[in-house]
Order: structure tokens, then sequence, then C-alpha cells
């Protein structure tokens, strides 16, 4: 009986360390590169030192690579990336095994990584709050449209979402506001959530917004009001995220 539960309890733990595997592997299939932080909370783990164990393996093993970054502003610090055999190890029969990517450190910068990790803490969020969560890094849009940093589905309905570190132009903002409402129309969206990691970014950049006066939707020209910006598009800090 105890010789049962020996191999019973071993299985299992085998089983646990490949469905943990597997599940890192998923999301760098999508997002290329994480931290050791990040992972460990897409595991539940209580402590990101508790995910060095697994994530060790799997550099061993070949499905991980890590690097050490040394980026202006911030004490040197790891990420682990997936690599040509693990993404190979998690293609499903819908990819294209010519779209595979892996970690590719030397293509890193201060802007885009702050950027990158941050989609990645909000989209474990939106896991947390009931989401599907759909990466765009393979959605195919028109010309001309506009590729958010991810898609959110709960309830039937489907949002789109800007994670939103550094403000743009005024003008910018008028052209993306035209661009989604036309594809909110189309891809049959809910709408857009942008998300700010202060208040006092996402107070500025939904006023431009509110600035938007006209639009041309479906070749026709609208009058955009705040209440019809308000009605399509939401504005939030991470914390205030869903």
């Amino acid at each position: 009986m105890a010789g049962d539960n020996f191999i019973r309890s071993y299985s299992e733990r085998m089983a646990k360390k490949q469905d943990n595997e597997t599940e890192i592997l998923r999301f760098l299939k999508d997002e290329i590169f994480s931290t050791a932080e990040i992972l460990s909370k897409l595991l539940n783990y209580t402590a990101a030192s508790t995910a060095y164990g697994t994530l060790n393996r799997m550099c061993t093993n070949g499905l991980l690579s890590t690097e050490q970054i040394n980026l202006g502003g911030y004490r040197p610090f790891k990420l682990y990336g997936i690599t040509q055999h693990g993404a190979v190890m998690v293609m499903e029969d819908h990819d294209d095994p010519f779209k595979l990517k892996a970690f590719e450190p030397s293509k890193i910068t201060l802007s885009t990584l702050e950027h990158r990790l941050d989609i990645q803490r909000m989209r474990l969020v939106a896991k947390n709050q009931g989401y599907q969560w759909k990466s765009t890094s393979n959605l195919k849009l028109e010309k001309g449209q506009k590729y958010p940093d991810g898609l959110m589905r709960k309830d039937g309905k489907i949002l789109a979402v800007e994670v939103e570190r550094i403000a743009k132009s005024p003008k910018r903002y008028r052209e993306i506001t035209e661009i989604y409402l036309n594809q909110i129309a189309q891809n049959s969206w809910s709408g857009v959530v942008y998300l700010f990691p202060n208040e006092q970014l996402r107070d500025r950049v939904r006023r431009i917004f509110h600035a938007v006066d006209s639009a041309t939707i479906a070749g026709q020209l609208h009058r955009i009001t705040p209440e019809i910006i308000d009605r399509y598009f939401s504005f939030k800090t991470y914390h205030e995220l869903p």
C-alpha cells in the first residue's frame, strides 16, 4: 500500500513538473522572454525563487535560454527566453512552423523591455480575473489597421488592450481613435481598454481622446463626442484592471 502511494505520489509530481514546463513554454511561445518573477506568478507560486528549479531544468534541457541583462536604470537581472527547440515542443496544428520565434537578447532595448514585461503582468492579471488572453503576434489584420497589445475575452465580449507607458502625440491619438472605431465594427470587438502605470498619464490621455471631435468611419465622416469615446474606450491604471 505504501509502495502504491509512493508510486502515485512520484508520478503525480512528474506530471506536475511536465504541466508547469508546458505552461511556461506556451506562455513564452507568445511572449518570447520573461522574468522569474512573472513566470512564478504564471505558475501561482508565491515567490520568484520557487520557480528557479523549473527554469534551470528547462535551460539544461534546451527548452529555454537565459541572459543576464544590463540596462541603464536597472540592477543586472536575468531574462528567460524560449529556444527554437522549446517553441517546436509546444507547436500546435494551427501554428505556422516557419513563424515560430526564439529569444534573441541582442534585440532587447530598455523601452521595449519595460513595455513587454508590463503587457505580461497585465495578461496575468486578466487571467486571474477570468479573462482569456489572446496574443496578437499572429493576428491577421488588414493593411492600415492597428495591432493592440492583446485581446481579452470574457462572457462573449472581446476587448482590445493597449498598455500605455509613454504618451503619444495628440495627432497620433486622433488617428488611433479613427482606426479603432473602424476596427471595433469590423472585428466585432466590444471596445478598447487603455492601461496606464499611473493616474496622471491616464487622465491626460483620456482628455486627449475626449478632444477628438470627428472621425471617418466606414467611409463617412461622423461627429465624435466624449460620450462616444467613453462607450468604446476605457482608461484605467494597472491596478484598476478590469
